[in-house]
């Protein structure tokens, strides 16, 4: 003897989600590069940017007064 072993729903599932927030994946495009020299690490020894090769710090001041600019 089988018995019947459907599950019964009483409610009615609707098979179109929407999303609740919409975005543009193409948004990227029409950002603008943006630089910050002035936030870069100067005082720890090991990540330090003075301590790259060939590295001259009157550029990164002159960059970091760049940075005011549009």
């Amino acid at each position: 003897m089988l018995k019947n072993k459907r599950v019964q729903h009483n409610k009615d599932v609707k098979g179109i989600k929407i999303p609740k927030n919409t975005v543009d994946p193409d948004s990227y495009l029409r950002k603008m590069p943006v630089w910050v020299f002035n936030r870069c690490d100067r005082s720890y020894d090991k990540w330090s940017i003075y301590h790259c090769k060939n590295f001259c710090s009157d550029i990164l001041d002159k960059l970091i007064a760049f940075e005011g600019l549009t």
